[in-house]
């Protein structure tokens, strides 16, 4: 007698699915995804080297958002000239800003969340993405600061307002700090609420980098020794 009962799908699996509307938010995440794909479709069968091709995509991407977030950040740093391309980029820099920062919490909860991995990614590797994106938060949210901080701070100091908010050391400073500047420059009150509740932003993103990624990592190490012994 054949058993015609379907097994559920994992309660992950269908946690993730929850997330897929939310990626409308980052276009970046579906890009990566289609390209994850393609990989996929091109290795059917050879699943170590469809996975060593995966962790080959996952490192390349991680790097080149690093470099085009540190980019961003030098030329809003020196960029002073009110114009209309100044409107567009810095109206670009803060898409980067809210979509690179649900690619990165999707991410690394979906690599927590799937009961198996699929690249060839080990431990150590993804502590070292983890650390990357890490540092990607605090530059393109000083890139941010810097765009929007109406040119009333100074070349550093939307870098250390972005430090203060990705240590969680003094963010009270740092709303405090682009408030004043914003009031200077005679700005409305609904834009200086949005700038306000913008620096929560970095703060989701970081905190669930730490969660998903520093924790998982650590959660995983100690699962693989206790199965070594």
């Amino acid at each position: 007698m054949k058993c015609t009962s379907k097994i559920s799908p994992p309660f992950s699996d269908y946690y993730l699915n929850i997330w897929r509307p939310i990626t409308i938010l980052s276009p970046g995440l579906l890009v990566s995804g289609n390209c994850k794909e393609l990989i996929k479709k091109e290795f059917p069968y050879g699943k170590i080297r469809r996975k060593r091709e995966l962790a080959k995509f996952i490192k390349a991407s991680n790097c080149w958002n690093l470099i085009l977030s540190f980019f961003l950040l030098c030329i809003t740093l020196f960029l002073q000239a009110n114009n209309l391309l100044l409107d567009l980029f810095k109206a670009f820099v803060m898409w980067r800003y809210i979509s690179r920062s649900f690619e990165i919490t999707i991410a690394f909860s979906k690599d927590i969340l799937t009961s198996e991995s699929a690249s060839s990614l080990d431990n150590h590797a993804r502590m070292k993405l983890a650390i990357r994106s890490y540092f990607e938060i605090f530059i393109y949210s000083s890139a941010f600061y810097s765009a929007f901080s109406c040119d009333m701070l100074t070349i550093f100091e939307p870098v250390l307002i972005s430090l203060f908010v990705g240590t969680l050391t003094n963010l009270s400073g740092a709303i405090d700090s682009l408030t004043q500047c914003c009031i200077l420059s005679n700005d409305s009150t609904s834009w200086i609420f949005l700038l306000r509740c913008s620096v929560y932003i970095q703060v989701f993103a970081t905190l669930s980098l730490i969660f998903f990624g520093f924790a998982g990592y650590l959660s995983r190490v100690k699962s693989d020794k206790k199965i070594i012994s």
